[in-house]
């Protein structure tokens, strides 16, 4: 493959779809490609091969939503500037912003554009003002690219029962290194001890709305209520963090409920958890 590459993103603050932009981009450094890594924002905790060439847009860092739409011709125009500037061929990017960037940076048509879309976009439906700019963004944006990635089956028919693009969508499943899964599970816990004779139930994500982690919670007053001896590991962060701690409190359960923040190693508390649950 001699073709010039740039990834795209929003940043690399916490997320799945971070994780596996870096797992991706690592993989293509692995076989020997060398892509150009782009940030719309200067937020990086993952870890990307040094060897790649990895550039931020903006020096901005935490920025209200919807000002973030407003910024998305900005970054159109640095995005193109960037292009141009280093003969990129092929621009692939990850998640709703970044993906309308990629479109209109390149209403000149000098490059190929993939977009890799990442869950439902039904859910903006439900999102108010914000979602209804979403929703236009995307019925009129995505058919200008040359390929949308989605990574199951679920997700092409959200989008082809919404807006039935003519463009060639391809589902790609999110690519996982199970022997490194696998050996980062083994690591041993230093700051979590785990009680004998409890139950332990593992959540994992960004703690936002979308991940109902709100309703993990009333179940675990539920089963406390059946006299089981549960409790509750949430791994991540995000704005709904306090509200949840507040949630816990508010029912009497958060001796049981145990916040863990952002974690280097994830794969160690859900081995050793009786089960992982997504809301």
């Amino acid at each position: 493959m001699n073709k010039n590459i740039a990834f795209l993103i929003n940043s690399l603050g916490t997320g799945g779809a971070e994780n596996i932009f870096e797992t991706i981009t690592n993989g293509f450094v692995l076989n020997g490609i060398y892509p150009h890594i782009l940030l719309l924002e200067n937020k990086n905790e993952y870890h990307i091969d040094n060897r790649c060439n990895i550039i931020y847009l903006t020096s901005f860092k935490n920025i209200i939503p919807l000002f973030k739409l407003f910024l998305i011709p900005y970054y159109a125009y640095k995005l193109n500037r960037y292009c141009k500037k280093h003969n990129i061929d092929v621009v692939i990017s990850h998640l709703y912003r970044s993906n309308y960037v990629n479109v209109l940076s390149n209403l000149e048509n000098r490059r190929k554009i993939i977009l890799v879309n990442q869950g439902t976009i039904s859910r903006y439906k439900v999102e108010g003002i914000l979602g209804l700019v979403n929703l236009f963004l995307i019925k009129h944006l995505y058919k200008r690219s040359n390929k949308i990635i989605v990574s199951s089956q679920g997700m092409l028919s959200d989008m082809q029962n919404l807006f039935n693009f003519k463009t060639k969508i391809d589902i790609i499943y999110n690519p996982n290194n199970i022997d490194v899964i696998y050996e980062k599970s083994q690591e041993s816990i230093d700051h979590f001890v785990f009680k004998t004779n409890v139950n332990y139930i593992t959540s994992l994500g960004r703690l936002i709305p979308l991940k109902r982690v709100d309703l993990i919670i009333y179940a675990l007053v539920k089963l406390r209520n059946q006299k089981l001896a549960v409790e509750l590991i949430i791994i991540g962060e995000g704005p709904e963090e306090q509200k949840l701690k507040n949630l816990a409190d508010r029912l009497g359960i958060n001796d049981y409920v145990h916040f863990l923040g952002r974690v280097e190693n994830p794969f160690k508390y859900v081995a050793k958890s009786d089960a992982f649950i997504l809301a």
